[in-house]
């Protein structure tokens, strides 16, 4: 057993292609590009449309070039793998493998397809194997089945992207969003399974907007995938650049069921329309559908500097927030955050940014319409109810780098069934245990430290593939509990996996 795990991880090592997708990749190169040219990229959606945004990268620096002069049509192998283990508190190996095949078309700037298809094997370390027993999920990629002593998924991923000139792009596609300028998002993250999704953008002078219509699916007591129930959610997002230094943000989406006790709703196309507003439409049909709004700003207040944030609502009263009663449904959470850029020394970034998150946000009456697809939610990792504080460095010169990560959080979890504590966005919040007098971290209180150090190295230099090796701390302590695990990893890391371990 131990030889076919060692097969299936080091093989990827010696067949590996080039992906050429632009991810969200924090205090990256990209991203200090991204900052440089704030007041055209709308950076706080992403991926970046190719034919749209992918221009800078390429008449910049050629690491991210994704354009081609010609037609063209590739085939060939892509995707990324590590092999590690946990060092403690036992001895145990760990693992992802994700070999497959990458189509891309390209022709005439105007049509971009970029989709592969990879069997995923992965052996989680005992943290994330936890949550994989007792749910069938893995943080990341979704539901997957157990194979021996791995977790296998059949990972699609991938986009058509028509630039219909250029104001317009239609894209259709199966991957995963982030909208946010920081290491996490309280909107929408790469925190979950990619998902089948359509996108139309505008971009019209100084303003960005998106319309993303995506299926997701509930977990729930389904044994396969195939027996998940799909719920739909449709998303909004309008970037403003008000100045060459400020960008401001705003966001709307809605959650809903295919399927309830009444009738079999499927899509909706009362929420096809692109350029309404979600909350009358609902609120006309006499639907309970999931409501939230979102917004951000990023402002440029130096050439090396940014400050930037994000504020979330789920639901609340201004009545009940002015009393600081700690009325249940008063349910928001907010982001602030700041990114130096070559400080000190050309090349050293670093970034702060803490986030914080009211019990009971994202969730839902009906568990089906919570904010998050196969068991995760669509946003942040700790899902609710929390306070997190980031500290990240990164150091990159020519081919190499060198991150530091640093984590604090504390956390409020249910521990019994009969009690509410709004810290599980998946379980209904229709008897919360206590109607006032909530507070953040309530219920099983958790302390949280994530300590990490990175070193990679691009293998070359027209590809997004990097060779790399970490070295985690994760410790966790409440009341119940106290763990301390180590982790170590080698491997190659690519856009196909996005996601988070560190939570």
């Amino acid at each position: 057993m131990r030889i076919r795990f060692l097969i299936l991880f080091l093989f990827p090592l010696l067949a590996l292609g080039q992906t050429q997708s632009v991810g969200h990749d924090p205090l990256s190169k990209q991203d200090w590009i991204t900052h440089v040219h704030s007041d055209s990229l709308h950076g706080s959606i992403r991926p970046f449309i190719k034919g749209f945004e992918h221009i800078f990268f390429q008449s910049l620096d050629s690491s991210y070039s994704t354009l081609k002069h010609k037609d063209e049509i590739s085939l060939g192998p892509f995707g990324g793998a590590f092999v590690g283990g946990q060092l403690s508190p036992n001895l145990e190996p760990t693992g992802f493998n994700g070999i497959g095949f990458r189509l891309g078309i390209h022709v005439k700037d105007r049509l971009f397809v970029d989709a592969g298809y990879t069997p995923v094997y992965i052996n989680p370390a005992r943290p994330y194997a936890s949550l994989a027993d007792s749910t069938g999920v893995i943080p990341g990629a979704g539901f997957a089945t157990k194979d021996g002593i791995a977790y296998m998924r059949h990972q699609f991923n991938g986009r058509a992207v028509y630039n219909a000139s250029k104001v317009f792009s239609l894209e259709v596609g199966q991957d995963k969003h982030f909208w946010g300028d920081g290491y996490r998002s309280l909107i929408l993250s790469h925190n979950a399974a990619p998902y089948p999704y359509v996108r139309i953008t505008t971009k019209i002078w100084n303003v960005k907007y998106v319309n993303l219509w995506a299926q997701m699916r509930d977990v729930g007591q389904a044994q396969s995938r195939q027996d998940m129930r799909r719920k739909y959610t449709a998303m909004h997002a309008l970037s403003w650049q008000a100045t060459p230094k400020l960008n401001l943000s705003v966001y709307e989406m809605i959650v809903w069921q295919a399927t309830d006790t009444l009738n079999n709703r499927g899509f909706d196309l009362n929420y096809a329309n692109p350029i309404i507003f979600f909350r009358p439409v609902e609120f006309s049909r006499g639907s309970a559908d999931n409501v939230l709004i979102g917004f951000s700003w990023k402002w440029k207040f130096h050439q090396k500097h940014n400050f930037y944030g994000q504020l979330m609502f789920d639901e609340f009263l201004l009545f009940e927030l002015k009393r600081r009663s700690g009325w249940w449904a008063n349910k928001f959470g907010v982001q602030f955050g700041m990114k130096n850029f070559n400080l000190f020394t050309q090349g050293l970034h670093t970034m702060n940014e803490v986030n914080i998150v009211r019990p009971f946000t994202y969730t839902h009456g009906s568990v089906l319409q919570a904010f998050g697809n196969e068991n995760q939610g669509l946003a942040h990792p700790m899902g609710t109810n929390f306070v997190e504080w980031i500290n990240l460095w990164r150091f990159e010169r020519e081919n190499w780098y060198v991150t530091q990560k640093f984590i604090w959080a504390i956390w409020g979890r249910d521990v019994d069934p009969k009690e509410n504590y709004g810290g599980n966005i998946f379980e209904s919040y229709a008897n919360p245990s206590y109607q006032y007098g909530n507070y953040l971290a309530q219920g099983l209180k958790s302390t949280f430290h994530w300590e990490e150090i990175t070193y990679g190295r691009k293998i070359s230099e027209k590809s997004n593939i990097w060779l790399n090796g970490s070295l985690a701390m994760r410790y966790e302590k409440n009341d119940h509990n106290k763990n301390v695990d180590l982790f170590v990893n080698f491997g190659i890391r690519s856009d196909l996996w996005q996601g988070y371990r560190d939570f």
